[in-house]
């Protein structure tokens, strides 16, 4: 059975939207007869164990000036893996573009593939020293050695074309799920209130998500007399306030609450629960690059997206049969795009949610175009 190594900054066996990504990419990977191994990082030890099948490592996380330069510019830690499972495929997550590099040279000696997956063109921010750092990692290895690579697994169209455009054999695959996990069931307690419940689970920041617009629009419809509960799983109250340095009004404070952080497993099931998931994306290279994974966490629940279309969303975006596209101008149109989803009531609702293609982004979906792309790569016709 051929070996695929996957490797990257990916927390197992779940901890991370990257971790789970990768997940049900490998389990593609397996569907096809391979055998594969996933090694990531943890701020734990290192340590090895199983998880639904698959040999997992996690390596320790850089906590010194010298490990983080290892992690950047290293790729010993990767060697044995290639060698005692005889690797034929290589598949690094978002990798570091001088580990990358030392990767792609260690490759083509051993005659082994090597594929990126790529999901996301951040752009630098922050202090000056690492803006320059981070703007060269990222500049190299998008423009000058992932042309070079056997192949490059994409999340969006934006990267898919980016790459199809110079000539590099690529893979779109948005992230996907696992409809026959447990966790897509929901649990035995039943929510039988008629208030509309919209839900935001997230890490927001910087210009992603913005809920703090959302919660001002939100008070907009408020104040009209639709009554609505909005919860907020990522951040405390306090978080919020800190990271963008204001109050919840008093009218925003009635329909809010806040959840911190939560397990995963929990938030699908609140995910399962609520009308709504609502988040907004401005439009920048972050964006365009990247996909949203709650897009297809919520569709896989079942609930009503309520969102903008960043990425490339209207590949699967319907309106009114699982999603609103929200108008994100200003301030007015994207009360005036939240009022018609939120004004529905809960017979409407369940009705538009009994008809959303809750399979969408399984991964099943995706196994011929996976088999087709690994065969022009290994150059079999």
């Amino acid at each position: 059975m051929d070996h695929i190594l996957y490797l990257g900054g990916f927390c197992l066996p779940n901890k991370n939207a990257a971790a789970q990504r990768v997940l049900a990419n490998a389990k593609i990977f397996r569907e096809l007869g391979y055998d594969v191994t996933l090694v990531g990082l943890s701020h734990n030890s290192t340590t090895s164990f199983l998880f639904e099948g698959f040999q997992c490592v996690n390596l320790k996380y850089p906590s010194s000036f010298s490990s983080w330069i290892q992690m950047l510019c290293s790729i010993k830690q990767y060697e044995r893996y290639i060698i005692n499972n005889k690797t034929k495929i290589v598949v690094a997550y978002n990798h570091p573009s001088i580990a990358l590099f030392r990767l792609y040279k260690y490759c083509k000696k051993h005659g082994v593939k090597l594929l990126s997956d790529c999901t996301e063109w951040y752009e630098p921010h922050g202090k000056f020293f690492f803006n320059i750092v981070k703007g060269l990692d990222v500049y190299e290895r998008m423009n000058k050695i992932h042309p070079k690579l056997d192949g490059i697994i994409t999340i969006s169209r934006y990267l898919d074309d980016f790459y199809l455009k110079r000539g590099v054999k690529t893979l779109l695959l948005p992230p996907l799920v696992d409809k026959r996990e447990a966790k897509w069931i929901i649990d035995k307690k039943v929510d039988n209130k008629e208030i509309i419940k919209l839900l935001y689970a997230g890490s927001p920041g910087g210009t992603k998500d913005r809920i703090d617009i959302v919660i001002e629009s939100l008070a907009e419809i408020a104040k009209k007399g639709i009554n609505f509960e909005f919860d907020i799983v990522g951040i405390t109250k306090k978080q919020y306030e800190n990271l963008y340095a204001k109050e919840l009004s008093p009218i925003s404070s009635s329909f809010t609450k806040f959840h911190g952080r939560l397990p995963h497993e929990q938030v699908i099931q609140m995910l399962l629960r609520a009308d709504f998931q609502i988040f907004l994306r401005e439009e920048n290279l972050v964006t365009k690059a990247g996909f949203p994974t709650k897009f297809v966490e919520t569709i896989s629940s079942g609930t009503i997206v309520l969102t903008n279309a960043s990425s490339n969303l209207k590949d699967f975006m319907l309106e009114g049969i699982n999603s609103y596209e929200l108008d994100i101008k200003n301030k007015e149109s994207l009360v005036k795009s939240l009022i018609t989803p939120i004004s529905l009531n809960k017979s409407e609702i369940k009705k538009i949610r009994k008809n959303i293609d809750t399979n969408l982004f399984d991964y099943k979906n995706y196994i011929e175009q996976t088999k087709q792309f690994l065969k022009d790569i290994n150059n079999e016709f």
